[in-house]
């Protein structure tokens, strides 16, 4: 082995410890993992829809997240637009997940999981994404929410320098938190009971709901996929004949 990739594979694994050594109080990843921090892309004629305009949010919650795409708003001056935020996240942080969809309600953005993708003969489908953990509260942050089933994954959270276990219970302080995720999903119109549910799942498990448990439990409140622009709707009419 050269002292180049020795080196390389070493940092690799003090950065992996860092992470869950470090990591956030409230973490909810689903298991210990290098941190890729959330990005956010603002797709505007893509190949695989030339005539969409959404924003990408690809990665985990961290503590600066919400803050990070409040100045991604700002700096494209996407305010009052009515956008998309599409995601594809593991999880991260609770309450920054909070924050992040406070962030988008008060935008007046819409929530959606799983990307346009191109049809061999035109027209446009939607490929599947993942929102588990924490994104699944920074989801219910969108105005209008779409996900089919699958792909948005609850479980307890947990203190993040603890390895994800069974045994891990909530502690006298989580109390407080999930009393305010209770408090974020009833104001963001989501059936109480939804919050219960997660809280049940054992933090080293990951539910993830059907079709019928999403719009049982008001997760989801779109027919269908949001048009990321009027015309993808069409285009993917026409792509279908």
């Amino acid at each position: 082995m050269s002292v180049q990739r020795l080196t390389a594979l070493l940092a690799g694994a003090a950065a992996m410890i860092s992470a869950m050594v470090t990591g956030p109080v409230l973490a909810q990843n689903q298991a210990p993992q290098p941190i890729q921090p959330m990005r956010f892309l603002l797709v505007d004629n893509d190949i695989d829809c030339p005539a969409c305009r959404y924003i990408r949010a690809v990665g985990d919650i961290e503590d600066f997240t919400a803050a990070q795409f409040r100045d991604f708003v700002k700096a494209y001056r996407l305010e009052g637009q009515g956008l998309t935020v599409v995601f594809s996240s593991p999880g991260g942080d609770v309450i920054a997940g909070l924050r992040l969809g406070r962030e988008i309600r008060e935008q007046g953005f819409n929530t959606q999981v799983g990307f346009p993708q191109r049809l061999p003969r035109g027209g446009y489908t939607m490929r599947s994404g993942d929102c588990a953990s924490a994104c699944t509260f920074a989801f219910l942050g969108g105005v209008e929410r779409y996900a089919e089933d699958d792909v948005i994954g609850v479980h307890r959270f947990y203190p993040g320098n603890l390895e994800p276990d069974n045994r891990v219970v909530l502690r006298p302080g989580d109390e407080a938190v999930a009393a305010m995720i209770k408090v974020y999903a009833l104001d963001m119109g989501v059936d109480d009971t939804f919050i219960d549910m997660s809280l049940d799942v054992p933090p080293a498990d990951m539910r993830y709901l059907s079709n019928d448990e999403l719009r049982d439990y008001a997760v989801v409140n779109a027919e269908g996929p949001i048009p990321l622009v009027a015309q993808f709707l069409e285009a993917d009419a026409k792509g279908s004949n």
